[in-house]
């Protein structure tokens, strides 16, 4: 609204009007900013550089030992072709595995960019003045003053859901590349699959809670 001396009541009441709203949305401001930050951020997976390596040099131990299984199912499969297959299967998996295990950290750091990515684009999206108190009507208002209790404990419980939900996906890094590991071999598949969903699951969560 232009202030003027034609419509100087009507403007102190905005003024006043916006001074009260400002006081009623204060304390409302740090828990969405909180809120968007863990919603929207992309997982601190740099912070688990150094145990991730760890994770990839214990994983690695098992390469060998797979090769070796693989060739010698290979030399002493005769002519069965059915050993013969199941020999360059598992040799296959263990080549698969090894590139798939050591990009892992890459990977997953490029999942959790474009989970945040996305996230963020849609919560973008949405009007910053959606989750705040507004006089809009005498109605709204009175909704408003009896559920703003409600209000703020809703956002807290979700503040706290999602500052878990981002140590998970950050965590994650670490079991990203078990679940790879596991996937590549036949009879624990299923394990290293479900793995790979749950963490995939906790990455993408806030954008469909966006």
């Amino acid at each position: 609204m232009t202030c003027g001396i034609l419509n100087l009541s009507d403007c102190i009441i905005q003024r006043f009007t916006d001074f009260l709203l400002s006081l009623v949305n204060a304390p409302l401001l740090p828990l969405l900013d909180a809120l968007k930050t863990f919603v929207t951020q992309p997982a601190n997976v740099a912070a688990f550089s150094s145990l991730w390596g760890v994770m990839i040099a214990v994983l690695s131990t098992f390469y060998g030992l797979f090769m070796l299984f693989a060739g010698f199912n290979l030399i002493i499969s005769g002519h069965s072709l059915e050993r013969r297959e199941s020999a360059k299967e598992w040799l296959q998996n263990t080549i698969l595995m090894i590139l798939c295990v050591q990009a892992s950290f890459l990977i997953y750091s490029l999942l959790a960019e474009l989970a945040a990515g996305i996230t963020s684009g849609v919560v973008n999206m949405i009007d910053p003045a959606f989750f705040l108190i507004t006089l809009d009507n005498p109605v709204n208002v009175a909704l408003e003053i009896t559920l703003g209790m409600a209000y703020v404990a809703v956002l807290l419980l979700t503040i706290i859901v999602f500052s878990i939900n981002y140590l998970l996906a950050s965590i994650g890094v670490l079991f990203f590349p078990f679940g790879l590991f596991l996937y590549f071999i036949p009879p624990l598949r299923a394990v290293g699959r479900f793995i790979i969903n749950f963490l995939t699951f906790i990455l993408f969560l806030p954008f469909f809670a966006s």
